[in-house]
């Protein structure tokens, strides 16, 4: 397969991203920029290319395995353009989206980890192993989860309320994290949260990593310098944007005791992640515990380019309704993941 991904992934990937990318064939996109170039390099890919086509319909990982949180319809309406294309030139030829989950799974390996990624938040919560060895894994959660939360109302100032629940005090920070980044950018948060945080991405990139029309070893000492700090602040910035979007992928429902390892492991993952962003990490900073096997599994495949004469009377329906069946599929995969190993 060849892969799309995100421009700045090669960014905050860092020396180990830039070599490895480009050198096994995957392409770049830009979320908010307009990007011929690059579009026409992945049209070009699916129609003419050896190999198919991997892209994530969420537009990013999800953090979790066994839900689907949200669905972009980028991945439909290429296809659906791509589909029109050969249509002419190529009839024969199919354009389909195979919707494809990755499942990880644990051995002994993951258990003894996970403990010890817990006893690493809780002691950035500041708890000591007396507070916290006599209760569950669920309260241990549940006490550096609140701990964390706390810690980011505070920085925002948004007052506790412990009435309302964790679901609403996390949307609350998210709010106003996001919020904080657009205004210290001046920008004026048009569009929903995935546009506007997409944004406020972009523009702190724009100001880290300039464009080439800067001469920098000309430069004067004035300008240089007020880039800098442009710079600088454009990092502070984006761990609001971090923040907020982990954020919108935290799990809602807590695991017990009773609850898989590989629903543990994620867990904790995230939770780590979130305690990591609210002290201002980033994905790059997020600690994933090595897996004993990947399960790659697979739905039926859905055929764009039989759906094409209904697509040419009603795009906005048809791409509605693929991206509903995608969802369903991505859904299938999970309960037969689930149905296999109960069996």
């Amino acid at each position: 397969m060849v892969f799309v991904y995100g421009y700045y992934v090669v960014r905050y990937g860092g020396w180990v991203a830039r070599f490895v990318m480009p050198n096994i064939g995957a392409m770049p996109v830009y979320h908010t920029k307009v990007d011929s170039k690059g579009m026409a390099r992945i049209y070009k890919a699916i129609a003419d290319g050896p190999y198919p086509l991997a892209i994530a319909p969420e537009g990013q990982v999800s953090y979790t395995a066994d839900t689907v949180p949200r669905l972009e319809p980028g991945v439909v309406r290429i296809g659906f353009h791509v589909a029109s294309q050969l249509e002419e030139k190529n009839p024969d030829v199919p354009v389909e989206i195979l919707p494809l989950s990755v499942h990880c799974r644990f051995g002994s390996w993951g258990k003894a980890t996970v403990e010890l990624l817990l006893k690493r938040i809780e002691r950035l919560s500041g708890f000591n192993r007396r507070e916290v060895k006599k209760l569950s894994f669920t309260d241990r959660l549940l006490k550096c989860r609140e701990y964390i939360l706390e810690a980011a109302e505070e920085r925002y100032n948004i007052r506790i309320d412990t009435s309302l629940s964790f679901e609403k005090r996390l949307e609350n920070v998210r709010t106003a994290a996001l919020e904080t980044a657009e205004r210290m950018l001046n920008l004026k948060g048009e569009g929903d949260f995935f546009i506007r945080q997409h944004i406020v991405r972009q523009s702190c990139w724009d100001r880290i990593f300039l464009p080439d029309v800067y001469d920098m070893k000309n430069m004067p000492q004035v300008q240089r310098s007020t880039l800098d700090l442009g710079a600088g602040e454009a990092w502070y910035i984006s761990r609001h944007q971090e923040l907020a979007d982990l954020c919108w992928y935290f799990p809602k429902q807590i695991p017990t005791d009773d609850t898989t390892l590989h629903n543990k492991i994620e867990y904790v993952q995230n939770l780590h992640d979130l305690a990591s962003r609210a002290m201002g990490g980033a994905f790059a900073n997020r600690v994933s515990i090595f897996p004993r096997k990947v399960i790659i599994h697979t739905a039926p495949s859905i055929n764009l380019t039989a759906r094409l004469p209904l697509y040419k009377k009603d795009k906005k329906t048809v791409i509605a309704k693929t991206l509903t069946d995608l969802e369903n599929a991505f859904l299938d995969n999970i309960n037969e993941m689930s149905r296999t190993e109960q069996g």
